[in-house]
């Protein structure tokens, strides 16, 4: 049992020497044991610390490009508003096509050719190379924005 004090720490080893040893060795066993602990705890932190540090450097990485983007500037005022309205224009297309994607999908539920379910797996697997880069992602995305729609084609109002 540690002092609580340092007059009782002078009280045991005037009246009761052989115990005030004892809880000497004790204390004297804790405060490594504590100094022990802090020194793992001072390790663990520098651990996390530069756990920290590397996933900062990595997500600078992976914000290189924004960061670029925030400095550059445009090369003159009409680039940026030609690329304005080309991206609109682009957007347009992007719109058509999903609702073309979209409608095949219903077109293949509708007819019985394939069910809802069948389309959720068909979108996560399959042969790689029946898309190119990036499609298989905006098939993906189309799903699963539309996929709730689909339950009432299906005869029991689920996916299956």
């Amino acid at each position: 049992m540690p002092f609580k004090s340092d007059k009782q720490r002078k009280w045991m080893h005037a009246n009761e020497p052989d115990m005030a040893k004892k809880w000497e060795k004790e204390e004297a066993l804790r405060e490594k044991i504590r100094g022990v602990i802090k020194q793992e705890m001072k390790s663990m932190q520098a651990f996390s610390n530069s756990t920290q540090n590397a996933i900062d450097v990595d997500d600078e990485d992976d914000n290189e490009g924004l960061d670029e983007l925030s400095i550059a500037s445009f090369s003159s005022q009409e680039a940026k508003l030609h690329i304005n309205a080309d991206i609109k224009d682009m957007s347009k297309l992007l719109g058509k096509t999903s609702q073309k994607v979209i409608k095949i999908m219903m077109n293949g539920v509708k007819g019985g050719k394939y069910t809802a379910m069948d389309i959720s797996r068909g979108v996560q697997e399959g042969p790689a190379g029946r898309t190119h880069f990036g499609e298989l992602d905006f098939i993906q995305q189309l799903w699963s924005k539309v996929r709730e729609k689909f339950r009432k084609y299906s005869k029991d109002g689920k996916l299956s």
